[in-house]
């Protein structure tokens, strides 16, 4: 807390764990064994985020600094308090760094430095560098199983780099891997099960928890195209979309019939459903009703149909931008929309970007529609990039998000219900669960009307669901919580799998 998230020049953004409305929180030292963690406002949703990724050891945060504890007796000897700043500023050049900063960055990440102790259940013996990244048992590991046997079970994983996510699947089909939850392709299930026998593998399905696996993302913030921004402000203009969508077809031809066609909102067996009311809201397919909306916003259509624009000569045309490499198959998604959107009246043309240029062009405020999946979403205030502005990631208000990140220095100002959205969940954040509920189902309740995100597909098994484990390979449950806000397939308890040979 001291040496590290208090540093600008070291940690420049807080943790969004530490950070409440009035201010960082602060963590002290009681005695040996105990530390206290103090909030300017009551703070009761943070035991929930300690039970999740956002507060978390070494392994799941240290790459963006946000882990809650590290090793100060060995990563003291890269930090300037403990260390001479001339043997540091040496120490970085030798080692081929521009600095201490970066220098201690580096050392301080589990996957990437074999030296580095740390409390999880194996470490690494051959970093994520290179063609095999290498784990071997933490002879010093602090869990102990029933018996009293120490965990994990597993004396070593290999994990093998896979450029291409479809040799990891012909990896997975051939039988050539022990378990693999991510990056197996929905697609491949039935080729799976074909070779499963000769194989000696199973396949298990773990349905999303966040109640929709692909959603269309309408950035309120766009302003670079004033016809299309002022489209993407009005709700009928959102409502007519989402009419439009054969969501049937898409479960049918891109998640093989796993999913249940549905709005966007959390499955019904979580505290926040706002209720069987909301099920289907704008979800069932109407095209007439669609092109009715569109023609009342005063849209005029060529001979063929399709839409014009209004403020000049030319067709009218959204972007809808995706990610490329992702578990799910966005692209086959969007290339169904642009077919579902034409046949209303709107010409839609589908962009295919790389992560990192799609991140940037996200964070630039520059996409107008975007696909992405809003796992984690369940718990909106361990998770809340898909519900309320937070950071510069929210894909509906990018710009809001980085407004309300950056304590109003960059950004947009939220609009009204922006501003209602987020003061519910920084009024909720204060209450304990039981309180809590009626405000969380308020906030989805305020999506189902505004429609900011429109849900296609839900509750299947297509992103990180789709599991493929050995039959020698033991102890992995038939289902598991599907949810990265739990860091699956950590929420199955991997330090618990064994080998029966």
């Amino acid at each position: 807390y001291e040496d590290v998230m208090l540093r600008d020049d070291l940690c420049p953004s807080k943790p969004t764990w530490l950070r409440t409305k009035s201010g960082l929180g602060r963590i002290e030292k009681v005695d040996q064994f105990t530390v206290r963690i103090e909030f300017l406002d009551p703070n009761r949703v943070f035991t929930e985020w300690c039970a999740g990724q956002l507060v978390a050891g070494q392994w799941a945060r240290s790459h963006i600094l946000s882990a809650i504890y590290l090793p100060r007796h060995f990563l003291s000897q890269f930090h300037p308090k403990y260390t001479a700043s001339e043997q540091l500023d040496e120490r970085s050049r030798a080692a081929g760094f521009d600095g201490w900063v970066p220098y201690f960055r580096e050392k301080m990440l589990p996957h990437r430095n074999p030296a580095l102790p740390t409390l999880g259940p194996w470490v690494t013996v051959k970093p994520i560098t290179g063609e095999q990244f290498v784990l071997e048992r933490n002879p010093f590991y602090w869990a102990v199983d029933s018996a009293g046997n120490q965990l994990p079970y597993i004396d070593r994983i290999v994990m093998r780099l896979a450029g291409d996510p479809e040799v990891l699947n012909l990896r997975a089909v051939a039988g050539e891997l022990d378990m693999q939850d991510r990056h197996i392709q929905l697609s491949k299930v039935p080729v799976l099960h074909e070779n499963a026998e000769r194989g000696e593998y199973r396949i298990l399905l773990w349905p999303d928890w966040g109640g929709n696996d692909c959603c269309v993302y309408f950035n309120q913030n766009y302003d670079d195209d004033p016809e299309i921004a002022a489209l993407l402000r009005s709700v009928d203009f959102r409502k007519a979309l989402s009419l439009a969508i054969d969501r049937e077809e898409i479960n049918e031809l891109i998640f093989l019939g796993t999913g249940e066609p549905r709005a966007f909102l959390p499955p019904a067996n979580t505290p926040y459903y706002p209720g069987p009311q909301f099920e289907m809201t704008c979800a069932e397919l109407d095209r007439d009703e669609a092109r009715r909306l569109l023609d009342d916003l005063g849209l005029n259509r060529n001979a063929e149909g399709i839409f014009q624009r209004r403020d000049r000569d030319g067709t009218l045309t959204i972007t809808l931008e995706v990610q490329s490499g992702s578990v799910l198959d966005f692209r086959s998604v969007a290339e169904l929309l642009e077919r579902q959107w034409r046949q209303v009246g709107l010409n839609v043309d589908v962009a295919i970007r790389d992560r990192t240029f799609y991140n940037e062009r996200l964070l630039a405020n520059q996409i107008q529609v975007c696909l992405w999946n809003p796992s984690g979403s369940e718990n909106l205030w361990a998770y809340p990039f898909a519900l309320v502005p937070y950071l510069g990631n929210t894909q509906w208000a990018p710009a809001t998000g980085d407004w309300y990140a950056s304590g109003g220095k960059s950004g947009k100002p939220p609009t009204p219900t922006m501003k209602r959205l987020r003061d519910l969940f920084e009024l909720g954040g204060t209450l304990p669960l039981e309180k809590r509920i009626p405000i969380g189902q308020e906030i989805w309740k305020i999506h189902c009307e505004n429609l900011f995100v429109v849900g296609t597909v839900g509750l299947s098994p297509a992103v990180s669901g789709v599991v493929v484990v050995k039959n020698h390979f033991r102890n992995v449950p038939d289902v598991a919580p599907n949810s990265p806000m739990l860091q699956n397939p950590g929420i199955a308890r991997p330090e618990t799998f064994f080998f029966n040979n």
